[in-house]
């Protein structure tokens, strides 16, 4: 997506994981930019936020940029049977549009809250991890169990 075409409420990615888009505004006059090539990669992290950015023209390298994006997401407790929220990882970056079970949380109304690169399988349950932790562990959550075990003490 053009920058041009952000609109409050899209979510855009970042170092630390992802941001909303609050506003949308011109800032000045046109400046000269450049395109900047570095070995291996074409993204780039732009700003104080750390925002991800692409720098290529063509729509389907962006699609496909996007579609290797893993998500760990959290289904809120509104949208599951113990009402209890739930966090999960899906391989794919929107879980809500293509990720689908019968265990009893709707995840058409998962929010993104990480992401992480899906043939890093264990980078991404250590982003998982961190996130069941950061939303109270099992207890406070819907989830069965740890995804990296616990060491006893």
């Amino acid at each position: 997506m053009r920058a041009a075409e952000l609109v409050p409420g899209d979510t855009v990615a970042t170092r630390a994981g992802t941001a909303t888009v609050v506003r949308v505004a011109p800032h000045g006059a046109p400046e000269v930019v450049y395109n900047l090539r570095v070995e291996r990669t074409a993204r780039y992290l732009v700003g104080a936020c750390g925002a991800v950015v692409h720098n290529s023209p063509c729509a389907r390298a962006r699609e496909a940029a996007e579609a290797a994006g893993g998500s760990i997401y959290k289904v809120p407790g509104t949208s599951t049977s113990s009402g209890k929220p739930y966090i999960g990882r899906h391989n794919k970056p929107d879980p809500s549009r293509t990720r689908s079970s019968d265990d009893g949380r709707d995840r058409t109304q998962a929010e993104v809250i990480d992401t992480y690169d899906p043939s890093d399988v264990m980078g991404g349950r250590v982003k998982e991890q961190a996130a069941i932790d950061a939303h109270g562990g099992l207890d406070a959550l819907d989830n069965k169990r740890n995804e990296i075990r616990k060491r006893p003490r």
